[in-house]
Parts: C-alpha cells; sequence; structure tokens
C-alpha cells in the first residue's frame, strides 16, 4: 500500500469520517460512475459511484481547503483507459485529469502526486 511505503499511516475511508475519498471503478470527470467487473461485466455494488470531480467536491464540501503540508493523492486514469471506446476519449480523460488537478491547486493542495 502507498502509506506503507511512504511510512504514512492508512488513511480512513471517507465514509467512516477520514480523508480517504477514493472509490472503486471511479473515473476522471462529475457525477457518478456505473460499477462493472472488468472480468466478465457483471454489475457491481453499489451500482455507481462517486466520480473523481464528485470526490474531490465531497472533500471541499466537508473539509474545505487542503493544509499546505498534506499529501494529496490523485490515483486516476487506468479506469477510463479500461472505458475507452473511441481514441476521443483518452484526451477527454487526459483533459479531466489535468482539470482535477488545477481544482486540488486551487484549494490549497501544493503536494500532488499522480501515480497513474
Amino acid at each position: 500500500m502507498l502509506a506503507d511505503n511512504l511510512q504514512l499511516d492508512t488513511p480512513t475511508p471517507s465514509m467512516d469520517g477520514g480523508l480517504n475519498y477514493a472509490f472503486a471503478d471511479a473515473r476522471a470527470g462529475a457525477g457518478t460512475n456505473p460499477r462493472f467487473s472488468v472480468w466478465n461485466g457483471q454489475r457491481l455494488s453499489p451500482p455507481r459511484v462517486p466520480s473523481i470531480g464528485g470526490q474531490i467536491l465531497q472533500h471541499a464540501l466537508t473539509h474545505g481547503r487542503f493544509e499546505a503540508e498534506q499529501l494529496v493523492t490523485l490515483w486516476v486514469g487506468a479506469n477510463d483507459i479500461i472505458a475507452v471506446k473511441k481514441e476521443k476519449d483518452i484526451g477527454r480523460a487526459v483533459t479531466r485529469i489535468i482539470d482535477h488537478v488545477q481544482t486540488l491547486a486551487g484549494l490549497g493542495a501544493t503536494n500532488i502526486l499522480v501515480p497513474n
């Protein structure tokens, strides 16, 4: 796990009052994303999860701005590539990821890690 490798405490999920807003199957953009198994295409539960933009919005609404010393991890991109149907989908995903980084910076984040 990334937190272990960086010798940091494992973040608590946001649904338990913590700062980890990550949801499986989320993609770049606003709104929500459907959940499907990458192995067999079956729908998963919950059927929809907040997109990355939705996760950032929830964090902002709950916690406001980031502190200068906080490390903000934006792990995004793989689900967007899996969902690609047309070549333009790749460019759209990259643009959305850039927008998310700019939004985080606008909320005060100065240490932003984008592993994908």
